[in-house]
């Protein structure tokens, strides 16, 4: 996890779209250990910085892969309800990929 935040904190936040996806790859990959962890709550702070990125540069299947993500840990947290509204938007962003 250490060596992700330090290359999370080494990319520039420049809005150059190489650096936008390299970023929402590593804050997704982050919350996918924070996941494992059972730590939801950070697991959905680095899950919604990877689907803003991912929107800034309208990438569909990063969008969905973090909204995916969000529910995921909202559904471990037995948040249904939220679980399952980000689940069908995820639904929806997953018919365009």
């Amino acid at each position: 996890m250490d060596s992700l935040l330090t290359e999370l904190n080494r990319t520039p936040r420049d809005a150059d779209t190489a650096n936008l996806n390299k970023r929402a790859h590593l804050n997704f990959r982050i919350s996918s250990l924070y996941s494992m962890q059972k730590d939801y709550e950070k697991c959905r702070v680095y899950a919604r910085e990877s689907l803003r990125l991912a929107q800034q540069t309208s990438q569909a299947r990063g969008i969905a892969m973090g909204l995916n993500k969000i529910a995921f840990a909202y559904d471990y947290e037995s948040r249904y309800p939220e679980a399952l509204d980000t689940f069908l938007l995820c639904c929806s962003r997953f018919r365009v990929v």
